[in-house]
């Protein structure tokens, strides 16, 4: 266990001294030796390639890959929606943090990260409704107060914005 942050501290030197493949060696290594951390080193490969110029399908592939590995970590499936989201289609971002969201349903984070895609979208409706739902789930979250507040404020609708940004201050008032 302690061979891989050990190895993903290299990989990231290997990256900082631009020797990707250097860094991607050091990855496949790890997901040969260590099963438990595979899906975060694919997920690893897949920046690695999306950053060299790879292909969207590749590094779409590379992704599903990772997630096959493990479908039931939140943190892989947020890793994955942002290398989604960076590959730079809307339509396929969405359809991941969607994909996320029927894995693990109900989880805080993916779903402000299918509220997120639901607005990049232009799906007003669909990611209001989404942030209304998790506000509902979780109204002690300011993230989730402001993100809603905003949200509203995009959609032109100022004065349903004024509670859930009124909120957030209350609940974060150093943020």
């Amino acid at each position: 266990a302690t061979a891989t942050p050990v190895a993903r501290l290299a990989a990231a030197l290997d990256l900082a001294e631009r020797r990707p493949h250097d860094a991607r060696k050091r990855y496949e290594a790890l997901i040969e030796q260590d099963p438990k951390a595979a899906p975060a080193a694919m997920l690893a490969l897949a920046e690695i390639s999306l950053n060299g110029g790879a292909s969207v399908a590749d590094v779409s592939a590379a992704i599903d890959r990772a997630l096959e590995a493990d479908r039931k970590d939140a943190g892989h499936w947020r890793a994955a929606i942002d290398l989604q989201r960076r590959l730079g289609d809307p339509a396929a971002t969405l359809a991941r943090a969607q994909a996320a969201n029927l894995v693990l349903a109900d989880e805080p984070s993916l779903m402000l990260e299918l509220a997120s895609a639901q607005l990049a979208n232009g799906e007003q409706r669909q990611g209001l409704a989404t942030l209304r739902r998790l506000v509902g789930m979780r109204p002690q979250w300011a993230e989730a107060q402001l993100r809603l507040a905003v949200a509203y404020g995009m959609a032109g609708e100022i004065a349903a914005a004024r509670e859930p940004l009124q909120r957030a201050l209350e609940l974060a008032p150093q943020a």
